[in-house]
């Protein structure tokens, strides 16, 4: 007894969904890929910034439509040059400067996650926009 042909109708539902399913891990490897060109740690011979070594940091930067955080610990690798780890990347949109009431608003989840690795890794930390720096308080 020999198995049933898949129909034409059968065979264009199928192309169709794999179709979808292609745009779709092209979309999300798109996305990975440009996480991944910006998330890998950088290497510096010195540390640009007069902060100390290691630290945790939330950079902030100003992007098309609004702000990215990037949260790294910096620090000095054993061959003698600065490294920055990027632990995460958060978008902002909208035109809400991160600057306001004289401190920087950090982003809820960066915000919360830096402070909690500050007490835990014993690390000062520092909230970074443009020229403005602000040593980050341990929160108890």
């Amino acid at each position: 007894m020999s198995a049933r042909r898949p129909t034409v109708e059968e065979l264009q539902r199928r192309l169709i969904e794999k179709e979808a399913e292609l745009v779709e891990l092209q979309m999300s490897n798109a996305a990975a890929k440009g996480f991944l060109e910006r998330a890998h740690h950088r290497e510096l011979e010195t540390d640009l910034n007069p902060l100390p070594v290691p630290r945790l940091e939330l950079r902030c930067e100003r992007v098309d439509d609004g702000y990215e955080w990037v949260y790294s610990l910096v620090y000095k690798h054993f061959l003698d040059h600065i490294v920055f780890v990027t632990f995460s990347i958060t978008r902002v949109s909208g035109a809400i400067e991160p600057t306001g009431g004289g401190k920087l608003r950090l982003p809820m989840r960066d915000g919360a996650h830096i402070h909690h690795d500050m007490k835990e890794l014993r690390l000062p930390g520092f909230a970074i926009y443009g020229e403005t720096i602000e040593q980050l308080e341990v929160r108890s």
